[in-house]
């Protein structure tokens, strides 16, 4: 594609020439393009001004037409929804648009702040943020919705929401089942989860799988169908939020991952209008596009040239896991960044590791002979920011560095369930193997590579600096992907060699097995019908003669004893044995 020359506003946000969103302006104003069911996504690249366009765009549309307008943005961050208003209404010949955030949906008694309200309400265009959205999509706020034709959403909108029922919430639950008239139908509902979770801790294959558990036999239904009233009748009660949990893991099926059942919420559901579009730059590699038939991309050319600046990147293992065991990472690190502390500096971390990360630069510069007047003058050249706190800010524009710190990973069942929410319910039957699972280590890698990606556009958001974009990662394909989106980029390639403190150790692994080992045999007792087993005959099974650290060894399987109403006292485990199990419930 042939590079079209960019111009500036006098808000100094970058507009490239229009014709680069010519598409996108055809899908905002043409109605024969509209279309009420899936969402059109457009990936034109980051910082050439995307959003100032479509603000622009849609202000002139509004004064022209009757068209009302939905405009959904990351955050509320500081003035950023009330920038937004003030950006379109200096397009418009008069005041057209405004915004509602989470104040505006309190105290609705007020009659001045309904007044308000209502007044907003009534604007032709309406800014919201990415979480009032969600909200809407949960069935709140529907009059947000109501007479508006055109929903415009800035950044993927993550529709997926984790939801978690863990042995605590179900030992809690059965603690307080007398709260509730159906007492026994609630308890034997968290006997019944329970014994689920525990068949699926003793089962070796779901140390590397996360099996997928269906509840679609009838067994299941009376709980599916009696659950949603009791919830309605006992509203006041904080339990009743782990009901609901428990209907939507029934519902929905789940996963099981770390003593816990994972699924998503179904009760989000996307609310489109008649004309519905995304702006994302990464949707041209962001594999959950291509999962769903919500969406529908339409590709974009890239528009700058990189060959300016240059792409560094360190390989070196910077998860979460990695961070707790290094010894001198940060050291290192800081060591090859080779930094004159001159000009500003963005460093992106986790939110997790952004006091750490601060102290250890602070530690750098003190090793390095830094006097504290120094020091000081050095702090207010850096930045440090974390990831999910970052997308879309502009703040950053004006810088020449950034220093990716963190490889940005989620929990691996966020991607299974990102897999679960997209992917057609037919294929949900299947157990997911970590790391090896095609389509989920697509949304792996390509989420990953969205994060780095949006963290390094946060500077040189014009693209008219030499700018150095460093990256400490072990991730070479999220870097692949990332180096695809910033054509003609320098890129160099190193190895970062740092310590670490020892894995697990041998004994450490023993330890692990000898609890397997004695799961395995107590659930077996109890399966048995016995009510009390020696704790010599469980030594002896595990052979295991310390009968001092054999106490350390029940007490950290603590979490089992409790789910399966087993307990430690003098020298025998007992098991309570609860009433068979029917095959048919009822209240």
């Amino acid at each position: 594609m042939e590079k079209l020359k960019a111009t500036h506003q006098h808000n100094n946000s970058l507009v490239v020439n229009s014709s680069y969103f010519e598409q996108l302006k055809k899908q905002i104003t043409d109605q024969s393009r509209w279309d009420s069911n899936i969402f059109h996504v457009f990936n034109h690249e980051a910082g050439t001004g995307k959003s100032q366009f479509t603000l622009a765009e849609i202000a002139e549309l509004v004064v022209r037409t009757d068209y009302k307008v939905l405009y959904v943005q990351k955050f509320k961050r500081g003035d950023a929804l009330i920038d937004t208003v003030k950006t379109i209404n200096s397009h418009a010949v008069y005041s057209v648009a405004e915004y509602i955030d989470s104040k505006d949906n309190k105290d609705r008694n007020s009659k001045i702040k309904n007044e308000i309200r209502n007044r907003k309400l009534n604007a032709k265009v309406l800014a919201i943020t990415h979480n009032m959205y969600m909200r809407v999509c949960f069935g709140k706020h529907q009059e947000i919705l109501d007479g508006r034709h055109i929903l415009i959403i800035d950044e993927f909108p993550d529709f997926l929401e984790r939801v978690t029922i863990s042995l605590k919430d179900l030992s809690k639950l059965w603690e307080n089942a007398y709260r509730f008239k159906e007492k026994e139908f609630i308890e034997k509902l968290v006997t019944d989860l329970k014994n689920i979770v525990t068949q699926e801790i003793t089962n070796p294959h779901n140390v590397r799988n996360f099996p997928y558990l269906d509840f679609s036999s009838k067994y299941f239904d009376p709980y599916k169908q009696s659950l949603p009233t009791i919830i309605e009748n006992y509203q006041q009660l904080k339990e009743t939020e782990v009901l609901s949990r428990i209907l939507q893991i029934l519902n929905n099926g789940c996963r099981y991952s770390n003593n816990d059942l994972h699924t998503f919420n179904s009760e989000i559901e996307p609310k489109l209008l008649k004309n519905n579009i995304i702006l994302d730059a990464n949707a041209g590699f962001d594999y959950r596009y291509e999962l769903s038939n919500l969406f529908v991309v339409h590709p974009q050319d890239k528009f700058y040239d990189y060959s300016n600046s240059t792409l560094t990147h360190y390989c070196v293992k910077t998860s979460k896991e990695a961070l707790s065991r290094n010894i001198n990472f940060y050291q290192k690190a800081l060591e090859k960044l080779s930094l004159s502390f001159k000009e500003k500096i963005l460093f992106v971390t986790d939110k997790d590791n952004e006091d750490t990360l601060k102290k250890e630069i602070q530690n750098y510069l003190v090793l390095t002979g830094k006097t504290d007047k120094e020091i000081q003058k050095i702090e207010e050249t850096i930045t440090i920011e974390y990831f999910g706190n970052i997308i879309g800010v502009n703040d950053y524009r004006e810088y020449e560095t950034v220093v990716i710190m963190k490889t940005p990973n989620f929990d691996y069942v966020d991607y299974v369930l990102q897999h679960d929410y997209y992917k057609p319910l037919k294929h949900l039957n299947e157990d997911i193997p970590i790391f090896k699972d095609t389509t989920v280590e697509q949304i792996r890698k390509t989420m990953i590579a969205g994060e780095i990606y949006q963290a390094m556009k946060r500077i040189n958001r014009d693209n008219s600096k030499n700018a150095h974009y460093i990256v400490f990662t072990a991730n070479e394909d999220a870097i692949d992907i990332v180096r695809q989106q910033m054509p003609g980029i320098n890129y160099y390639q190193y190895e970062l060699n740092v310590d670490y403190t020892a894995r697990k150790t041998e004994e450490e692994t023993k330890t692990e097995k000898r609890q397997k080992k004695i799961m395995e045999f107590l659930y077996n007792c109890k399966q048995e019908g016995k009510e009390k087993v020696a704790k010599r005959e469980i030594r002896d099974v595990i052979d295991y003669q310390d009968a001092k650290n054999f106490a350390k060894l029940l007490k950290s399987i603590e979490a089992f004893l409790i789910s399966n109403q087993m307990y430690a006292k003098g020298q025998h485990v007992y098991i309570e044995q609860g009433e068979e199990t029917e095959e048919k419930m009822a209240i």
